[in-house]
């Protein structure tokens, strides 16, 4: 059984902790719970899908992210590493302040 961490943080303070025993428990749990609207929608256009209206499932979320880190998600893959979702993240966190700030920029 492979176990899982997930942790989140902002301004030093911890937002998010969870711990998954296995990935597929986290198949029906909201993205909310880890990443912000932005962030979200991010993942979804820097991979060229269009977002929902609604927010999506976390492993949806989670293995867009790690795509963007370098995951490749073939069939026979299995999970993405810490690396990639890492990686990822880094691309999701950039791309989604430039979203703030050009909505900030148009107000």
């Amino acid at each position: 059984m492979r176990k899982w961490t997930c942790t989140r943080e902002r301004d030093g303070n911890s937002r998010n902790f969870i711990q998954f025993q296995d990935a597929n428990e986290w198949t029906d749990l909201n993205a909310g719970l880890l990443f912000e609207h932005d962030e979200w929608r991010a993942a979804f256009v820097l991979n060229k899908k269009k977002p929902p209206n609604s927010s999506p499932r976390l492993n949806e979320v989670v293995c867009l992210v790690a795509m963007l880190g370098g995951f490749v998600a073939r069939k026979g893959d299995g999970e993405p590493g810490v690396k990639t979702i890492w990686q990822g993240l880094q691309r999701v966190t950039d791309f989604a302040t430039g979203l703030r700030y050009a909505r900030e920029l148009g107000d």
